[in-house]
């Protein structure tokens, strides 16, 4: 689904990426784990074409896109729930909802089907999104992001300043979203919830991928040791 090789991004004369090489199965969730600082918001800002490449490839279905802007990258398939959520404060929950059918390439999915995935926004439609909790706020970034049909969801920080029920939530949509061979890249702090949802997951650590492997043949103990170095 998605093939990451050599990747390296730096921010004037600082590197912060080095030599990332990553494959993301489709239908699978893959977890992007590290430390605050370690790159991995900034590897997801490079998958989604926000920052350039100072080295490196990105091939999404076979499909080289490394040179591609983000709103081609939407268009192929690719969606993308920024940390913080970015959701326009002014705009009511429909109109937020509007930006992302404007993105859509091709048919978008009906406002109906993502209220059925979050309920919470059925009865906030003209609610504005600064209005709108913080839990809230992220169900909206999801529903935004889903509402152009990715086959590619990239997530950073989901469970961020969120409560817990809601994040129970948000963690079951996730799932029914790889009940739908929909693919993630999930960019977590909240260990528990990325082992949950992850098939795979690569540790990051001074902006180099230092731990791999799938979920269920890692020792999770070592991951933690990787986390709170």
């Amino acid at each position: 689904m998605l093939s990451v090789r050599g990747l390296e991004q730096a921010y004037g004369g600082s590197q912060t990426l080095r030599k990332i090489d990553l494959d993301v199965p489709a239908g699978s969730c893959t977890a992007l784990l590290g430390r605050n600082g370690v790159g991995k918001t900034t590897l997801l800002r490079c998958l989604m074409g926000e920052l350039p490449l100072r080295a490196g490839s990105v091939v999404l279905d076979g499909e080289d896109v490394t040179r591609l802007p983000s709103y081609r990258r939407a268009r192929l398939g690719m969606g993308y729930v920024p940390q913080g959520r970015e959701i326009f404060s002014r705009l009511t929950v429909a109109e937020n909802l509007a930006v992302g059918e404007s993105a859509a390439n091709g048919e978008a999915a009906p406002r109906e089907e993502l209220e059925q995935l979050f309920p919470i926004l059925r009865t906030m439609r003209n609610r504005r999104g600064g209005d709108l909790s913080g839990g809230q706020q992220q169900q909206l970034a999801i529903a935004r992001a889903l509402i152009s049909r990715p086959r590619l969801l990239l997530l950073d920080e989901p469970t961020e300043g969120i409560q817990p029920s809601t994040i129970k939530e948000i963690g079951r949509v996730l799932k029914s979203l790889l009940e739908r061979r929909i693919t993630i890249v999930l960019v977590e702090q909240y260990l528990d919830f990325a082992l949950e949802l992850a098939e795979q997951c690569a540790v990051i650590s001074r902006g180099e991928i230092v731990l791999r492997g799938r979920i269920a043949e890692l020792d999770p103990a070592q991951v933690r040791r990787h986390l709170a170095l």
